[in-house]
């Protein structure tokens, strides 16, 4: 039987908030509430005061970037393919086509060659890597 219940770690004299600061006992009492529940207890005055450490989102950092030049000639670095064909009304199968080079376009979108992305803003004349 769970002897500490979440609700009542800062209600004073509740059993669990007894326990986490006059009982005495209670750093033991304090250590067994953070294996349960997680968070930290913080100085309040006389007493203890327990608090949810909130665990920072982690970063995304895609694996790889797919390079295109879109019909308005802009380079775009793609990470999720999918989510990019659904937003503009593409095919993905086509796009991958293109990246393959089994074709040369799919709606005005063609493939950036890989020694051109080696920067991650390629120093190459955008209009020269298009063809016909």
């Amino acid at each position: 039987m769970n002897p500490f219940k979440l609700d009542d770690v800062n209600k004073r004299n509740s059993s669990t908030w007894t326990a986490c600061n006059n009982d005495s006992k209670s750093k033991k009492h304090r250590m067994t509430f953070l294996s349960m529940f997680g968070g930290e207890f913080v100085q309040d005055g006389k007493y203890v005061k327990w608090q949810l450490i909130q665990k920072p989102q982690p970063v995304y950092v895609p694996k790889r970037l797919l390079y295109f030049i879109d019909p308005n000639k802009q380079l775009l670095g793609i990470d999720n393919m999918t989510d990019y064909c659904d937003k503009h009304n593409l095919s993905k199968s086509a796009m991958y086509e293109v990246l393959r080079g089994e074709r040369k376009s799919h709606k005005g979108h063609v493939v950036v060659p890989k020694e051109a992305t080696t920067d991650p803003v390629p120093e190459t004349d955008i209009d020269s890597n298009i063809t016909s």
